[in-house]
């Protein structure tokens, strides 16, 4: 059944809708307003599935209303119905279902309905396919940061992007959506050499084509709307990045066991964060979080020395030079550890490799860790 809301300022034309609607078979006139901003509330109480409004009014045109419609209400189909052909393209860019001219003829007014028909009927197969046992809120949409960008569904469905943007923008929500994007922050990132008003287009059409993919495997409420922010709904997502992220603050290395869950935690992000994506904006967030690794690799490769546990104090560091090969203090620490296992070449080895790696940065070891090195080949003589 088609529940219609019509919105247009020329009473005229509303009531001739109104009638022209009302003769048709599956069609219910719900509601109906010559002013847009009444037709917000409206859409709150009547709960349409299908607007038909006129494109220019006063106070605000059809399209914007179109927009601020779909934050609350993004299964809401709409159909533009204007005097003026030039608005059919910017129309469908809005995800429009259809669009009409006036005078509205009735033959035209039925392939319309027959076309909402349709796509009400497919959205209703896709909404029983959510509701089954495997698409319940215990099952989460995997998304995967290491190693590459994936996101599928418990038998998986992988996510398919329909557009490179509509990736970039869900790459962003998962890196920075915990408490909710602004839209204009959305927009000053990923369009920022666009027009304002287009760059919002784009917008909306992206977290439309996202909204309907998430749909087709079964997560249609993964994205959300609200306080003028998009958010990714947590309950509803495992995002491995921000396990580790969460996972990396909570590790104290004083407790009990506290250097196992550590060593075990960080042994297993080898994998570089993202590596298919190039996008200026998340440099900053991959720096960030590789220092964040290198620090808390540090910090526990200090700890498992200090206890005696060199082999394993050494397996750390390693990973440390494998990631930053200027890292001095893990060079230190690893010609330590192979000092008291007796490893006398692997200590010579690591010294040649920290020489090397600084000199092609125009520099040489500093003064501590050569001391270090004299001390240890001394001793070794």
């Amino acid at each position: 059944m088609i529940r219609a809301l019509l919105v247009d300022d020329e009473e005229h034309a509303l009531h001739l809708l109104d009638i022209l609607l009302g003769r048709m078979e599956g069609v219910e006139v719900v509601g109906k307003s010559a002013n847009p901003l009444e037709a917000v509330s409206a859409c709150k109480q009547l709960k349409p599935n299908v607007v038909f409004l006129d494109i220019e009014m006063p106070k605000m045109s059809g399209m914007q209303l179109l927009e601020l419609l779909k934050q609350e209400h993004d299964e809401l189909h709409a159909v533009f119905v204007t005097a003026y052909n030039q608005y059919a393209i910017a129309a469908f860019e809005q995800e429009a279902t259809d669009y009409l001219l006036k005078p509205i003829e009735v033959q035209r007014l039925n392939k319309t309905v027959a076309r909402l028909q349709r796509e009400l009927s497919r959205n209703a197969v896709t909404a029983t396919a959510d509701s089954s046992p495997d698409q319940t809120g215990k099952t989460l949409l995997q998304i995967k940061c290491f190693g590459g960008f994936d996101v599928f569904n418990k038998q998986k469905e992988k996510l398919i992007w329909r557009t490179a943007k509509d990736k970039e923008l869900f790459t962003f929500l998962t890196l920075h959506g915990k408490t909710g994007v602004s839209r204009d922050t959305i927009l000053d990132t990923l369009w920022e050499a666009d027009d304002y008003q287009k760059a919002k287009m784009y917008l909306h059409t992206c977290i439309s084509n996202l909204r309907r993919n998430l749909k087709s495997i079964g997560f249609a409420d993964v994205i959300e709307y609200s306080d003028g922010k998009y958010r990714l709904n947590r309950e509803r997502v495992q995002i491995d990045f921000l396990q580790c992220k969460q996972e990396l603050e909570k590790i104290s290395l004083k407790t009990g066991g506290g250097l196992d869950k550590a060593e075990q935690l960080l042994a297993h992000y080898n994998s570089p964060l993202l590596p298919d994506c190039d996008y200026f904006w998340l440099e900053i967030e991959r720096a960030a979080f590789e220092k964040s690794v290198l620090e808390s690799r540090l910090r526990l490769a200090r700890e498992l020395f200090a206890n005696d546990l060199y082999k394993r104090a050494a397996s750390v560091s390693q990973l440390v030079l494998k990631q930053h090969p200027y890292s001095e203090e893990a060079s230190r620490i690893l010609m330590q550890c192979y000092h008291q296992t007796g490893e006398h070449d692997a200590v010579f080895h690591t010294y040649r490799s920290l020489v090397q790696s600084l000199s092609e940065l125009a520099i040489q070891p500093s003064s501590v860790t050569t001391r270090l090195y004299q001390e240890i080949t001394t001793v070794q003589k």
